[in-house]
């Protein structure tokens, strides 16, 4: 122990106190980011539409995630996008959740990345204050609380950018072979879910190079690209290419740097629908580059695009550059997909919660890097280097505060770690906060981040999501504000909500106003064909896929309408096409085995109904199709065997599994009748809780297998859980219980 200063205390051991200060800080900031977590998902549920509608990627994701839950790991193309987060949703999804539960792991995630960030500054730079301040940055920041309400990678991203911050301090710290592997574990890990992290990887290797030495510093590069290695073998499988993760960064340099391009996404004649926009961007490959060329080809393609656009107007370019470089510092109100702002103003007033913007602290931390850099740049350069990767990115591409949001932990890292070692004075701190403010004041003012530009589009997501849930008469109400705001789809809309002749009136004025809008040609198509009106809905059905041949949904719904004019020959080729940029969709795959059973082909048509419920158990007219299909080949050994073999693929798929049971229960051939194996077929495979259905067929199961007493409990079970139903379909359950209680078994007449 050194001697004692005047007032009693080591000066060798200045930081202990502090410490314990700070970790008593750090908890109470984590526990109040959690009370306004919970306050903020609470109230986006109950009462934000938003929050139960995924648009554009987040709709992509969570439908990427249930054909991940059922099974389909490996596509029939590369990633097009950030495949981690649809991964973790897939695994919720296996696991029974809901958007809820999506929710509320996203919730934790950020709470997650905040303690992580509070750790690292702990263990960088002490301090009462300092961690706190940390994980309250990354707590109170706008876009952070927004982030778990959405099915996007946001919160996701937060969190493993903090792991990586925290991975670099212990490195930096303790150099060392092992960390430098956790810190490559997390950095590959970082890169599955934001890909900007793929180019930094080697700066981070040649960083561990610098502190640790070149073992530890190819042993960071190695961990990385293990971790990365799943997404590279799952795209050299889906397409034959080898593609590192992502398959899009061109097309998405592309969208920012064109003639129409103004900083943020602007048309690049690629379709916004993620089910179509991949294949867009082959076929337009293709065109430009011919026939064989491949997945690997379309980021280059629209690279090349570009960069041919840079050429032709480098100043224009290069101002672009800077505005895109000043929303980046500036902007709080525009975003491509979810308006934060306009949310908190109108749906989520909870998220004031959270007040601060996310420039202002993503800014403030680059300025602190830098300042500090020269005092401590093991600490601070990786989160410096994080923080200016998403700046390039922006500057580069195109603006959205979504490729900001991931930077929040590190930029917070960068502030706190400023604070601590004093590298500004309170005044300059003060003076710098004022000055990002003016921009963002400026920015707003100039129009370039004016949320009045974007108020319409935000009323017309609102009144899609309530139209969505059902809720007319409030989505009627937002469309209106949306078609006062200037919005011009509103009016499609509102003439949708209006309904009836009127509405239909309205719908037809305004395609025949529109005749490119494909997207308009098919919603008046399929007014048109509910309504009765199918010669003029197969008009409007080939209108829309004229104007979009890529458009699989024009082209099944066309291919329905056909099948409706008993013109299945007809409908048959058009839905191979639907099929082909389509192949898992389950209406696409349900009215292609439609129009097969239509044309006689029951081989094809059976495959067909099994490939729908595949991609989508609960289609029933997919499960109606099936039961036809295998009541008309009549049940045999074989076809048993078969439906077996479909389990065995897909063990989760329930339809098939009841109906399989259900057959080898109630067929009237006795040689086949086999109630063990039906059983066996259910153990442990009912849903939970059960439906009226599931028990219906496991009682019939018990029954054949000659245990009448548990199958009169278990039909009693189901009558009691379908005392809503209409007489008439109560009416089969009551049979069934007569017949058990009779100990017979239950045979369908054939």
């Amino acid at each position: 122990m050194g001697a004692l200063d005047s007032t009693g205390h080591d000066p060798a051991q200045p930081n202990l106190a502090q410490n314990s200060a700070g970790q008593q800080r750090l908890l109470l900031v984590l526990l109040a980011g959690s009370l306004a977590q919970i306050l903020i998902r609470v109230q986006d549920w109950a009462q934000n539409p938003l929050s139960h509608v995924p648009r554009v990627d987040a709709a992509h994701n969570w439908e990427w995630a249930g054909r991940i839950a059922r099974g389909e790991l490996i596509g029939d193309m590369p990633f097009f996008g950030a495949p981690l987060a649809p991964y973790v949703g897939g695994l919720v999804r296996t696991l029974g959740g809901s958007l809820l539960a999506w929710q509320v792991l996203g919730g934790l995630f950020v709470l997650g990345a905040a303690a992580l960030v509070g750790r690292a500054v702990m263990r960088a730079f002490g301090g009462a204050t300092a961690p706190a301040l940390a994980a309250g940055l990354v707590l109170f920041t706008t876009e952070c609380a927004h982030a778990p309400g959405r099915v996007l990678s946001g919160s996701l991203q937060l969190l493993l950018v903090a792991w990586v911050i925290e991975r670099a301090v212990a490195c930096a710290l303790q150099p060392d072979l092992r960390r430098a592997l956790w810190l490559g574990v997390a950095a590959g890990t970082t890169t599955l879910a934001w890909p900007v992290m793929l180019p930094l990887l080697l700066l981070l290797a040649l960083w561990v190079v610098w502190i640790a030495g070149a073992k530890a510093g190819m042993g960071a590069a190695f961990a990385a690209v293990v971790c990365i290695a799943p997404a590279t073998l799952h795209n050299l499988a889906a397409s034959g290419d080898l593609i590192p993760v992502t398959a899009h960064a061109g097309v998405t340099f592309y969208h920012g740097n064109n003639f129409r391009a103004d900083g943020t996404i602007t048309g690049s004649g690629l379709s916004m629908d993620k089910s179509v926009h991949q294949r867009e961007a082959l076929e337009q490959t293709r065109a430009a580059l011919g026939p064989d060329a491949g997945w690997s080809d379309v980021s280059g393609h629209f690279f090349s695009r570009g960069l041919e656009w840079w050429k032709s107007e480098p100043k224009r370019a290069f101002g672009l550059a800077l505005r895109k470089g000043a929303l980046f510092l500036g902007a709080r109100n525009y975003g491509d997909i979810d308006l934060v702002t306009l949310e908190r103003e109108e749906v989520l007033s909870t998220l004031w919660l959270a007040p601060l913007p996310s420039h202002l602290v993503v800014a403030l931390g680059i300025l602190a890097g830098l300042l500090g850099l020269r005092r401590n740049a093991r600490c601070l350069l990786p989160g410096l280097l994080l923080t200016l990767s998403a700046l390039a990115v922006v500057v580069v591409f195109w603006y959205t505060p979504r490729y900001r949001l991931p930077v929040v932990p590190a930029a917070s890292f960068l502030v706190a770690g400023g604070v601590s070692m004093a590298v500004m004075q309170r005044s300059r701190w003060l003076s710098a906060a004022a000055v990002l403010i003016v921009l963002s004041l400026v920015v707003e003012r100039i129009g370039w981040d004016d949320s009045e530009r974007w108020r319409g589009g935000f009323h017309l997501a609102l009144a899609q999501a309530y139209s969505d849930l059902g809720n007319r008469e409030a989505a009627s109400v937002q469309a209106l504000l949306a078609d006062q705001a200037g919005e011009a789809r509103a009016a499609i809309l509102l003439a949708e909500l209006r309904g009836g002749s009127e509405g239909l009136a309205a719908l037809l004025a305004l395609a025949d106003q529109n005749p490119g809008d494909g997207n308009l040609q098919r919603r008046v198509a399929i007014a048109l064909a509910q309504a009765g009106r199918l010669p003029a809905a197969l008009e409007r059905f080939e209108a829309a896929a004229q104007a979009d041949p890529l458009d699989w949904r024009a082209l099944q719904g066309w291919g329905a309408a056909l099948l409706q004019a008993d013109a299945a020959s007809q409908a048959l080729g058009i839905l191979d096409n639907a099929l082909d940029l389509a192949p898992t969709e389950p209406d696409v795959l349900y009215t292609s085995g439609l129009a097969a059973e239509m044309l006689g082909d029951d081989q094809r048509a059976l495959e067909l109904a099994r490939e729908t419920l595949v991609h989508g158990p609960d289609h029933q007219p997919g499960r109606d199709l099936l039961v036809r299909q295998l009541l008309r080949a009549g049940l045999s050994v074989e076809l048993v065997e078969l439906l077996e073999i479909w389990l065995a693929e897909t063990p989760e798929l329930w339809p098939v599994r009841s109906l399989c049971a259900w057959l080898l229960a109630t067929t009237p051939d006795a040689e086949l009748r086999n109630g063990i194996r039906a059983l066996k077929l259910l153990q442990d495979h009912l849903p939970d809780p059960p439906s009226p259905d599931s028990l219906d067929t496991l009682a019939a199961a018990q029954a054949a297998a000659g245990d009448f007493s548990a199958a009169q409990e278990t039909i009693a079970r189901a009558l009691d859980l379908g005392a809503a139903w209409p007489d008439e379909m109560r009416a089969g359950l009551l049979e069934r219980q007569a017949a058990y209680g009779r100990e017979e078994a239950w045979i369908e007449k054939p």
